[in-house]
C-alpha cells in the first residue's frame, strides 16, 4: 500500500489551492498555519492529520475547507460547481473505512464496546488527487502528484477515492495573532502525540526544518515582547536542527498566552519528573476531560507521569476512546509493549 508522506501531501494541497490563497500570503506562512513544517519525512500521513492539522489552518489563509464523502452523485455534483464557481477539489482515498464519528473529532463518540487494542490503527491517505476538469460525457479529469492527467466516471472516482476537500473562500478570517496562537497549538499538541513523526536534524528534514524556522522569523519580526521573543528562540533551534528544544519554547510561548489558571500553568510547564499535588493533578484531569483538544492532549501527556495513581490511570483508559486522536495516541500508549 502507498505511503504519501505529510510534507509532500501539505505542500501539494497548498498547490492544489493555489489559485483560492491571497497572493500577499508567503510560503512560510501558508506552511506554518497549516501545519506542513511540523511532520518528518518519514512514514504515513493519517487522515486524521488533515481534519486536525490542514482544515484547521485555512482560516488563517481567508478560506475554509469541508470533507465530502463521495458518492456518484456528489461527483456529479462537485464537478459542476469547480465549473461553475472555479472552486478547487481535491481527491483523497484511505488506508481503511472512516467512521462518520471518525470524520468529526469534536463529536462525542462513546467508548467503543469489545474493541482492543489491535483495533487501533489509525488510517492512512493512501492517494490524492486533484479535480482539473470534466469532459463533455460527465467523466472526471483529474490529476495525481507528477503523473499524467487521467479522465475517469464518477463511478470510477468512487472507487478509486472516498472524499473530496473543497475549499471555499471564508466569510471570517479572524485575527492574525489569534491564528497564529491556534497554529502553535496545534503543533505543540500535535508533538505531544506523535513525537516519532517529528523532522529530524537529516538531510532530508531540511526543507521542512527550514519552513518552520523561516515561519517562526515572520510572525516574530522584530517584536522584543516575552512571546515573540520565545518564537524567535524556537526559530534559532529549527535553524541547528534542535526540534524539541525549539517546540519547548513554542509550549510555553502558547501557554503564557492563553493564560491558563496558574496551577495548570505550572503543571503542564514543570518537569515530568517532578511528582503533582492532589489539587493540581485533579485540575490536570478536569483539563484532560474538559479542555479543548490540544490542551486535554497536553493534560494528558503529563498524567502519563502520575499512572501509579488510580484516578490518573482511570482517566487515561478513558482518553483512549478520546474523539481527537492527539489524545487517543497519547493515552493508548499505556498499553505499549515495555
Amino acid at each position: 500500500m502507498t505511503e504519501i508522506h505529510a510534507p509532500n501531501l501539505f505542500f501539494e494541497l497548498l498547490q492544489c489551492f493555489e489559485p483560492v490563497i491571497p497572493k500577499s500570503v508567503s510560503q512560510a506562512y501558508r506552511q506554518g498555519v497549516t501545519g506542513a513544517c511540523v511532520f518528518g519525512a518519514g512514514g504515513a500521513t493519517l487522515a486524521r492529520d488533515l481534519w486536525a492539522m490542514f482544515l484547521p489552518g485555512l482560516p488563517a489563509l481567508g478560506l475554509q475547507g469541508e470533507m465530502i464523502p463521495l458518492s456518484p452523485a456528489m461527483v456529479a455534483h462537485t464537478l459542476r460547481e469547480r465549473l461553475r464557481y472555479g472552486v478547487p477539489i481535491a481527491l483523497f482515498g484511505f488506508s481503511d473505512f472512516l467512521a462518520p464519528q471518525e470524520a468529526e473529532p469534536n463529536a462525542d463518540t462513546p467508548a467503543p464496546e469489545g474493541e482492543s487494542v489491535t483495533d487501533w490503527a489509525e488510517p492512512s491517505v493512501t492517494r490524492m488527487g486533484q479535480v482539473i476538469g470534466t469532459t463533455q460525457q460527465g467523466a472526471v479529469c483529474w490529476q495525481e502528484a507528477n503523473q499524467e492527467p487521467r479522465i475517469s466516471s464518477p463511478e470510477e472516482i468512487c472507487l478509486l477515492f472516498t472524499h473530496a476537500l473543497r475549499v471555499t473562500r471564508a466569510e471570517e478570517r479572524g485575527g492574525k495573532r489569534d491564528n497564529i496562537r491556534r497554529a502553535l497549538l496545534r503543533w505543540v499538541a500535535f508533538a505531544a502525540a506523535f513525537p516519532e513523526r517529528l523532522p529530524s536534524d537529516t538531510l532530508v528534514d531540511e526543507p521542512v526544518l527550514a519552513s518552520a524556522e523561516a515561519f517562526l522569523r515572520e510572525i516574530a519580526g522584530r517584536q522584543r515582547s516575552p512571546i515573540p521573543l520565545r518564537w524567535r528562540y524556537a526559530a534559532d533551534c529549527y535553524a541547528e536542527g534542535w526540534v524539541l528544544d525549539a517546540l519547548d519554547w513554542l509550549r510555553e510561548a502558547v501557554l503564557r498566552e492563553i493564560r491558563l489558571p496558574p496551577v495548570l500553568m505550572e503543571v503542564l510547564l514543570s518537569s515530568d519528573t517532578e511528582p503533582l499535588s492532589d489539587l493540581q493533578r485533579r485540575e490536570l484531569i478536569y483539563l484532560a476531560r474538559a479542555g479543548q483538544p490540544a490542551l486535554r492532549a497536553l493534560s494528558a501527556e503529563r498524567l502519563l507521569f502520575e499512572i501509579d495513581r488510580d484516578d490518573a490511570y482511570r482517566t487515561l483508559e478513558q482518553l483512549c476512546y478520546d474523539p481527537s486522536y492527539w489524545v487517543r495516541a497519547i493515552a493508548r500508549t499505556l498499553h505499549d509493549e515495555p
